[in-house]
């Protein structure tokens, strides 16, 4: 089983430096892979489907050793954080078709980064190094700097990939993926049924028929008018202007605070559901928004 932590870290000036540094090489290599894949898409669409040859993530792999002897700043990121960054493109290409083929006509293939935008590190197996809560990461960037930093708690079981990255508030995260044994399964006989909804977002049963529900506090409701007002405000005014900015950089914060609020809420109600009940087996059903159907 894999979990997940992401914990605040603290960056010193001279580290964000360096890391702005690894992100921007990142970047253009993220950038430069995907106008080869269009490229590459563009001259062989027309061939015949037995000669066509579209560029795959292999591929792009294998140049990296040649793009480094080209570009030798390219030496100074860790080869598995160049690796990582096409598999992410690579990634973003896969689900672009499976949304394509699940009849998803307004899906958008991947798009190139902005200079502004902060690439995520992603370190794989390897290129990092965890002494009780200080993690260090590596580099070989011209400056010398180390880039250690002291986590919050250490994280438990065998660490499989560290993500290094900044939220559109500057903050700076790390998310730590660990693999973690899995406790035998002990069937003690009792049952909890829950079924998610609207008005009440959980309702549960147990086998000795104990009912509890968690009403649900809506709080898209609540955005919803404001959300609308900012949206009409922006969209009468002349697209990027100064006006159109402010607005535009307002409607985001709010739908930012409107899916913090939700995600938030839905965890806290998830954690309340698992530590009030002495059932070893829970039965849950899925509500897809697609189609508007409840799924076993």
């Amino acid at each position: 089983m894999k979990l997940a932590y992401k914990t605040p870290i603290v960056v010193s000036d001279q580290q964000k430096k360096v890391l702005w540094d690894l992100s921007e090489k990142n970047r253009l290599l993220y950038n430069f892979a995907l106008a080869e894949r269009k490229s590459n898409y563009q001259t062989e669409k027309n061939k015949p489907k037995k000669k066509r040859k579209f560029i795959t993530y292999q591929d792009q792999q294998n140049e990296l050793p040649a793009l480094k002897k080209q570009f030798p700043e390219y030496k100074q990121v860790y080869s598995k954080v160049l690796q990582m960054t096409l598999r992410k493109l690579n990634a973003n290409f896969k689900s672009f078709y499976g949304l394509l083929k699940n009849g998803h006509t307004d899906a958008r293939p991947p798009g190139f980064k902005g200079k502004d935008r902060f690439q995520t590190l992603c370190y794989n197996q390897s290129g990092f190094r965890l002494e009780g809560n200080l993690l260090t990461l590596s580099h070989k960037h011209s400056s010398g700097i180390k880039l250690a930093f002291e986590l919050e708690y250490e994280p438990i079981g065998d660490i499989i990939q560290i993500e290094l990255f900044q939220d559109h508030k500057n903050r700076w995260y790390v998310s730590i993926i660990c693999e973690v044994e899995v406790p035998p399964y002990f069937d003690n006989g009792l049952y909890q049924a829950f079924d998610p909804g609207v008005t009440n977002i959980v309702s549960a049963v147990n086998l000795h028929g104990k009912h509890l529900q968690f009403t649900n506090r809506r709080v898209d409701l609540y955005w919803k008018d404001k959300i609308s007002e900012v949206q009409a405000r922006r969209d009468f005014c002349k697209k990027k202007s100064k006006r159109w900015h402010f607005y535009h950089k307002k409607l985001l914060a709010m739908k930012r605070k409107l899916r913090d609020q939700l995600k938030d809420f839905q965890h806290k109600i998830s954690k309340v559901c698992v530590e009030n009940t002495k059932a070893n087996t829970l039965i849950m059903k899925s509500f897809s928004q697609k189609n508007g159907k409840k799924e076993e």
